[in-house]
């Protein structure tokens, strides 16, 4: 909005996600093989950034006050981001829906055909209210 007012979703697609930021940033620090020290410090400095405590970031620990209907798609294979993160986030947001992918892993669940499918036919009912409500203003071709 142009006042800058937050937008509120009435429905949310997740596609391979961590549950949270802590999880994220454990994992960067990995494979930057970071000292112990400097993943400490660079956690002191997120914080301070976002003036709250990571485990605030948690969307399980958010989700309950959330309004939105909430789609969760995760490859059981992902390597990259663990299913348990997808799994957590619909046990955690009332509601939600968990569809679990097999053999497609971190990326190419993005691409799948009936990954996209899925999200499309959960987003359709806002796409059809939008299309009502704003009709073309191009006029006839």
């Amino acid at each position: 909005p142009p006042d800058g007012a937050p937008v509120e979703a009435r429905r949310v697609v997740l596609v391979a996600p961590a549950a949270t930021l802590g999880w994220a940033l454990d994992r960067f620090a990995r494979l930057l093989r970071l000292a112990p020290a400097v993943r400490a410090r660079l956690e002191a400095r997120i914080e301070r950034r976002l003036g709250r405590p990571l485990a605030d970031f948690s969307v399980p620990g958010m989700a309950p006050g959330l309004a939105a209907a909430a789609l969760v798609v995760h490859d059981r294979g992902d390597r990259e981001i663990p299913f348990d993160e997808g799994r957590a986030i619909a046990a955690g947001w009332p509601g939600a829906e968990l569809v679990a992918t097999t053999g497609l892993g971190h990326n190419r669940v993005l691409r799948a055909p009936e990954v996209v499918e899925r999200a499309v036919l959960f987003l359709e009912p806002l796409l059809s209210a939008h299309a009502a409500a704003e009709p073309c203003a191009a006029g006839p071709a």
